[in-house]
């Protein structure tokens, strides 16, 4: 991992791009199956 002065910003939208997709992906494998 290489790291940058500007390190905190870039890794806080990774980890929000992380999260929100890890999210959406639980929330439509649980979601849709259920709503069927």
């Amino acid at each position: 991992m290489m790291y940058q002065p500007n390190a905190k910003e870039t890794d806080m939208n990774d980890t929000l791009l992380f999260w929100g997709t890890f999210i959406l992906i639980i929330v439509a494998g649980l979601g849709i199956p259920g709503i069927n």
